[in-house]
């Protein structure tokens, strides 16, 4: 299990050192083994990670990582079963620098975009940031193993592994009783994009969003 997190202010405004520490420690009970941080050329963008060290134990693993070309930058939490298939089939000319599976994801999306989706098998959720078209890509397994949350507003867009990482980062808490309610009355199953806060969503199991703009793509 590992940890994952990021912060975009629209407005420009630099993520604080401080909101990059509450947002570390709101997740370090997920990866203890590492953690750091990613923040873009104008610091208004900021990606975390906290990570449990399991198939590649090196720093060469470490997250958040970088592209080859420094323009995609990936948080991961989850496993990709077959990932050893995929580098072997579809990154054979790419030299890696890690036996991870967090690289070869990095590699596919540089390589397929998101029709890599097509190409994985696992429990996962991640976030990839394009610098070169300040584009927020995220994205969940199709049994929703791997949990991630979101917030979105005119300002700021946050996201996290973690439902108490938006309240340590100044987000309301409001209860949702809506959705108390629809799962006290239909047999607790849980609502798929709606959590028991306002404002605060799930990225459906089996999909993706992407953030530009202010704006949300699906």
């Amino acid at each position: 299990m590992c940890g994952i997190a990021g912060i975009i202010n629209f407005n420009n405004e630099p993520v604080s050192e401080k909101e990059i520490k509450k947002g570390l420690n709101s997740i370090k009970h997920r990866g203890p083994d590492d953690n750091g941080f990613w923040l873009n050329n104008k610091k208004n963008v900021a990606l975390i990670n906290t990570r449990l060290s399991i198939q590649d134990l090196s720093k060469n693993a470490s997250q958040p990582m970088l592209s080859e070309d420094e323009r995609h930058i990936l948080v991961f939490n989850g496993e990709i079963y077959n990932f050893k298939y995929l580098k072997k089939k579809y990154l054979s000319s790419v030299l890696l620098k890690s036996n991870s599976d967090t690289e070869v994801i990095l590699n596919l999306y540089k390589k397929y975009n998101k029709n890599f989706l097509k190409l994985v098998e696992g429990m996962f959720a991640l976030a990839i940031y394009d610098k070169k078209n300040d584009n927020l890509f995220l994205a969940r397994d199709e049994f929703g193993v791997k949990p991630l949350y979101y917030y979105l507003s005119s300002k700021k867009m946050i996201f996290s592994s973690e439902i108490k990482s938006f309240f340590e980062l100044n987000v309301r808490k409001e209860f949702n009783l809506r959705s108390i309610a629809s799962y006290l009355s239909s047999e607790y199953y849980e609502n798929r994009t709606n959590s028991y806060f306002k404002n605060i969503l799930k990225l459906e199991p089996g999909s993706f969003m992407e953030v530009k703009n202010g704006e949300i793509k699906t």
